[in-house]
């Protein structure tokens, strides 16, 4: 991705990230990240969607830091009540105002040049959601382990899974090219504000992650006008347990949501609606 050209007129972008009762620090790591390895001319604001946490830490402190260390660049958004992962991100949506929209996890850290490309990709066809490639961050560690290129596929269960890039891909010998991809995972994606309003956001009846991104994947892939690429840029992510309290029901729920909304579409295409 260092050797190639970007186009110097790309897009503005909206980072936003969700939380409820994340270690400050650890938030912090994602916001002075995103800071230091985007453009200054290309990161219009940074959102910090607010769960309805308790943690003290996460109010005054969190406040008073962001405020006096970036003035005017980060926003903080406070749920009244638990809304759930999802909904979460649909209200940082609401409040952001560049013309791209990027939603991660609150423990997410962004590598020097990540976001270049992704912009490109955006303003080459802004019909298309985008997914930077993540290696994972160990949490007792923070040692980085690299993954490699894989695309997004989901079980029978409707769970995101790696699966290997198509032949074409490798056959290509490009591997800063991107990977078109049936599946996405909900905690980095990357999409044209507007576009995505269009698509209809997330569904906004489902209280944790699980099947969002399966369902939102679906949608999209279903859509003639729509792409989903996987950019293998390598933001770094901490695997560990948040805030969000994800009990098994809700969790169980997300796939079934999944399956009422295309059960249609999947019976659409084989010709036979009794099937």
């Amino acid at each position: 991705c260092r050797k190639v050209s970007y186009p110097r007129d790309l897009p503005q972008i909206s980072l936003i990230f969700i939380f409820v009762n994340e270690a400050l620090s650890v938030i912090l790591r994602s916001v002075h990240s995103a800071v230091n390895h985007t453009p200054a001319h290309l990161l219009k604001e940074i959102i910090l969607v607010d769960d309805n946490s308790d943690d003290e830490q996460l109010k005054g402190p969190l406040e008073e830091y962001v405020n006096k260390r970036y003035p005017g660049l980060v926003k903080i958004v406070r749920n009244q009540k638990r809304e759930g992962l999802i909904r979460a991100r649909i209200e940082g949506w609401k409040v952001a105002t560049a013309e791209v929209t990027g939603f991660f996890d609150a423990h997410v850290e962004f590598t020097p040049s990540w976001a270049e490309p992704v912009l490109a990709r955006i303003k080459e066809d802004h019909k298309r959601i985008i997914l930077p490639s993540i290696d994972n961050i160990k949490h007792d560690t923070f040692e980085v382990e690299r993954y490699e290129n894989s695309g997004h596929g989901y079980n029978w269960e409707l769970w995101c899974m790696y699966i290997n890039p198509p032949k074409q891909w490798w056959d290509e010998g490009d591997m800063s090219a991107p990977i078109r991809t049936p599946a996405m995972i909900g905690c980095s994606f990357v999409a044209n504000r507007d576009y995505f309003g269009e698509l209809g956001l997330l569904d906004s009846g489902m209280d944790v992650y699980g099947g969002e991104n399966i369902e939102l994947g679906i949608r999209v892939c279903v859509s003639p006008s729509f792409l989903l690429l996987l950019l293998p840029l390598y933001p770094c992510r901490f695997k560990w347990s948040s805030g969000h309290r994800c009990v098994a029901q809700l969790i169980n729920e997300a796939p079934l949501r999944v399956l009422e909304d295309q059960a249609c579409v999947c019976s659409s295409q084989q010709g036979n609606g009794d099937k």
